[in-house]
């Protein structure tokens, strides 16, 4: 009897024995996007996603960033944050957010944006958290007045709702050096401060990771099974901050969550070639939304060869073959030759790097179940 996808997941993550690769659909850009502007195929029309990824025979990767009428359980987190003597305003018109955090101490606010191109993809920062100096004690009550309160429903709603047909992912969000860099400074900012400001960075740094230890703590005694703790990096992180400030705090948590049981992943979806080899020191278990070349300069073999059975790599469909630019041909050779490179592919779960674009040429995301049902059996060898 044939293994369920949730199965075959399962069982490639815990290294146990299973039928065939396993195939993970993501495609919340292409969905979203479609349903925004009415342009879905007839045939899937008032469908949710789930339900056009089952109608396929495909796997569900169960993320909660599809448009209705796909339910909405929440599946994102395990927690909810909630601020004490804080006052948060928001002043929201269709295309622009902007939320205030008023703290004895000072305000600090973000923007965000949606754009006619960006419809259904989410929203754009354009405004983040620190402007300058004078907002680290700002920033510092905020985050240290953040407590972190364990919330499963949404969780168990997702598991619920994909029964067999897929894995739900749960995360603690950027791990808390990549959140400053990325969501509290933004990129060039945060290399500025870490420059001119190292004693203030750090200090801050420090208390985001006690906000975030309150996480860990919610996810260990949680019933998830893999969690991600970070994502979309890229080698502008810069590899000494990489090892001096985030592999230390994966290697922290990694205790806490092994522990427990879980796995954990990271959404791996960057050009990340200078951090490849760093990758075994964080202890994470999977590697998540692999997006190869032709997107990035790195291949299947370039992984294999840095994490050899230690990781399990999920992905490795680039967003660009599922585009018109190539072939059905070019595409099909595409995907038998990752498979070539990942055999004999026990550790491999095959899926989108990291999303089905607005776009795609859909048939090719039914096609892939195809190949695999073919080329996919264990060990693979294509």
């Amino acid at each position: 009897m044939a293994m369920t996808h949730r199965q075959r997941m399962l069982a490639t993550l815990r290294r146990e024995p299973h039928d065939r690769v396993p195939y993970s659909v993501r495609m919340d850009q292409w969905y979203n996007w479609h349903a925004e502007k009415g342009t879905l195929p007839t045939k899937y029309r008032g469908m949710t996603a789930f339900d056009i990824i089952r109608s396929f025979g495909g796997g569900i990767q169960g993320v909660d960033r599809y448009a209705k009428p796909t339910p909405q359980p929440g599946s994102g987190t395990l927690f909810k944050e909630v601020l004490h003597n804080v006052q948060v305003n928001v002043h929201e018109t269709p295309h622009e957010k902007v939320t205030e955090y008023v703290t004895p101490v000072g305000t600090v606010r973000t923007r965000h944006m949606v754009t006619e191109e960006a419809a259904g993809s989410g929203a754009i920062d354009v405004e983040r958290f620190f402007k300058d100096e004078r907002d680290y004690p700002v920033l510092e009550y905020l985050f240290s007045n953040t407590e972190i309160v364990p919330d499963h429903e949404g969780f168990k709603q997702m598991e619920k709702l994909l029964g067999e047909d897929g894995l739900t992912f749960p995360g603690l969000g950027y791990s808390p050096c990549h959140y400053l860099m990325r969501t509290v400074m933004g990129y060039d900012r945060f290399f500025y401060e870490l420059a001119d400001n190292r004693e203030k960075v750090e200090r801050l740094l420090r208390v985001i990771e006690e906000r975030d230890r309150q996480k860990v703590r919610v996810a260990a005694a949680s019933l998830a099974i893999n969690i991600q703790v970070c994502g979309n990096w890229v080698d502008s992180i810069h590899t000494p901050v990489f090892k001096k400030y985030m592999t230390p705090w994966f290697q922290e948590i990694g205790e806490v969550l092994h522990g427990a049981g879980k796995l954990m992943q990271s959404h791996i979806d960057g050009e990340m070639k200078r951090l490849l080899p760093l990758f075994l020191e964080t202890t994470i278990d999977i590697g998540e939304a692999f997006t190869p070349s032709p997107m990035t300069k790195v291949t299947m073999k370039d992984v294999k060869e840095a994490w050899g059975d230690r990781v399990t790599v999920w992905g490795g469909l680039s967003t660009v073959m599922f585009n018109p630019t190539y072939t059905d041909q070019e595409f099909d050779d595409y995907v038998v030759a990752l498979l070539r490179e990942a055999a004999p592919a026990h550790n491999i779960i095959i899926g989108m790097g990291d999303n089905v674009p607005m776009t795609a040429d859909f048939d090719r995301v039914i096609r892939v179940e195809q190949i695999l049902e073919k080329h996919g059996v264990l060990p693979a060898s294509a």
